[in-house]
């Protein structure tokens, strides 16, 4: 996974994290991205997909999410 890739969340008990979004930063085990939806409550479970070489996918289940926002 590199800045510029896209990643499908999905499966999120808070379903505004839902969605295919544009990896803006990656640091370690962790991954940033601009969720368009503000105020949402932090959240876990559901995967994050992204595809890798030879159109194979990459999934990454039990995944933390956390409104970094601001708002």
């Amino acid at each position: 996974m590199g800045v510029g890739n896209s990643v499908t969340i999905a499966g999120v008990g808070v379903a505004g994290y839902n969605g295919t979004f544009q990896v803006t930063s990656v640091s370690g085990t962790s991954f940033t991205y601009n969720n368009p939806t503000t105020g949402l409550a932090s959240s876990s479970g559901g995967t994050a997909t992204t595809p890798i070489q030879n159109d194979a996918l990459y999934t990454q289940s039990n995944v933390t999410y956390v409104d970094d926002s601001g708002d």
